[in-house]
């Protein structure tokens, strides 16, 4: 009788032909993330009816509060057009990225996000849609018109 070496239902492939990356701690796991989410994002967006804006990620800050890290991230999104290089209004997206520390680094993360001026947090499995974008542009632009300098 030939005996076959017992394998978990949930690996699809053996182990010794996945690729397994090891992570330090939680923090670095995270930093991982963000680097690999902006190529992605940028992956997205060459694609996507965002291929006119640029966007600037900027750390803002780490807490860490009992068993979860938060690290927050402003992205900043304009369009640049030969007539203003430098862009005349932008619109401000926060990411909140949470971590727990208790569960081992491989464990996902949880995402979220909110434009300026909102207050509604969108989970990371909402469709981000470019309209918001364009909706925040188009106000800030009438806004800033009604300015006299």
């Amino acid at each position: 009788m030939i005996m076959r070496k017992k394998r978990s239902v949930y690996h699809t492939l053996p182990a010794e032909d996945q690729q397994v990356e090891s992570c330090q701690d939680v923090t670095h796991f995270v930093k991982r993330f963000v680097d690999s989410a902006v190529i992605s994002a940028m992956k997205i967006i060459a694609v996507m009816a965002l291929r006119n804006w640029m966007f600037h990620v900027q750390f803002i800050s780490l807490n860490k509060e009992g068993t979860a890290e938060f690290y927050m991230y402003h992205v900043l999104w304009s369009i640049p057009t030969s007539a203003y290089p430098e862009p005349y209004v932008t619109v401000s997206v926060f990411f909140c990225i949470v971590a727990s520390r208790v569960q081992p680094p491989h464990f996902p993360v949880d995402v979220t996000y909110v434009f300026e001026g909102h207050q509604f947090v969108h989970p990371l499995d909402v469709v981000f849609q470019p309209k918001w974008l364009y909706d925040i542009l188009d106000m800030k632009t009438i806004l800033f018109k009604t300015f006299t300098f």
